[in-house]
């Protein structure tokens, strides 16, 4: 079950409100898909982390999944790379389990816009 399934979007953007106000970083992660992308960018976080949803198959263990990376890339408006905060949109896998295998590894799309 994803974070957008157990957290209702007002408790997500009071969390992402008092960690502004407190000048913190924020971001959410926790099974998030391609589809959940829009209304969590609508609450304002920092940050958004992938792991499955970018692996073949969608199972974490896989190799990255160029194609459903392709499909996280998308959902994320270029305007969203382009603010001036310093907005990152993490994804790929963890060390843990990047160590694991050659084929794992970490990609991040910076505000720079670098896709």
């Amino acid at each position: 079950v994803s974070l957008p399934r157990l957290v209702a979007p007002e408790k997500l953007q009071a969390l992402v409100a008092s960690a502004q106000a407190r000048g913190l970083a924020i971001g959410f992660a926790g099974s998030l898909c391609a589809s959940d992308v829009p209304a969590l960018l609508a609450l304002g976080p920092d940050l958004l982390g992938f792991r499955g949803a970018l692996c073949r198959g969608g199972r974490r263990g896989e190799p990255l999944d160029p194609v459903r990376l392709a499909g996280i890339r998308a959902a994320i408006p270029s305007g969203e790379l382009a603010r001036s905060r310093p907005a990152r949109f993490m994804l790929g896998m963890g060390a843990e389990s990047a160590s694991r295998s050659p084929d794992h590894g970490r990609a991040e799309i910076e505000a720079s816009g670098a896709a």
